[in-house]
């Protein structure tokens, strides 16, 4: 009995292309798996996150309500809410890198820092002032992606306002 070694390597090529085949298989499926957990795990962290920050704010109500009715502030609570500014910043700022890295959509965590915007024009006033030394700040780390930012954010707090108005 003699073998035909030609035949013997056709199907050994044909169960290696299969096995890439089945390897490939999986391993979208193990991709896919790992970006729904990835997502799954930033919607907990961003829901605490959040909650963190709805904390700060009703925390700072007084503050707030206070800058927001054009009272004049002290330099502590000028300071204190140039705290929550920057925390509000940060907070959405790093979302939306996160969300840029991933290839998602920003429009919501741009229009979600919009309303807390909108709904406080003492912090939206303060904002106006501190993303151009922001800006300043990143310019040497990522300026493409801060002016992006601080771009989207603007677009977004000028159609909620026209939206509220009309």
């Amino acid at each position: 009995m003699e073998f035909d070694w030609n035949a013997i390597g056709a199907i050994g090529e044909i169960l290696g292309a299969i096995a890439v085949i089945c390897t490939l298989f999986y391993l979208s499926i193990q991709i896919r798996r790992n970006q729904t957990e990835m997502f799954s795990s930033l919607a907990s962290s961003g829901q605490q996150s959040e909650l963190a920050l709805r904390n700060k704010l009703e925390e700072s109500s007084g503050l707030i309500c206070k800058a927001n009715a054009g009272e004049g502030l002290t330099r502590e609570e000028t300071y204190r809410l140039r705290q929550i500014t920057q925390m509000v910043d940060a907070r959405y700022f790093l979302a939306y890198v996160r969300i840029v890295e991933m290839n998602g959509s920003t429009h919501i965590i741009a229009r979600t820092m919009a309303r807390v915007l909108v709904e406080n024009p003492a912090i939206r006033e303060d904002w106006r002032e501190y993303q151009q030394q922001w800006l300043k700040d990143f310019a040497d780390i990522d300026a493409h992606r801060a002016s992006a930012w601080v771009d989207e954010v603007n677009d977004a707090v000028a159609k909620l306002a026209k939206k509220r108005q009309g």
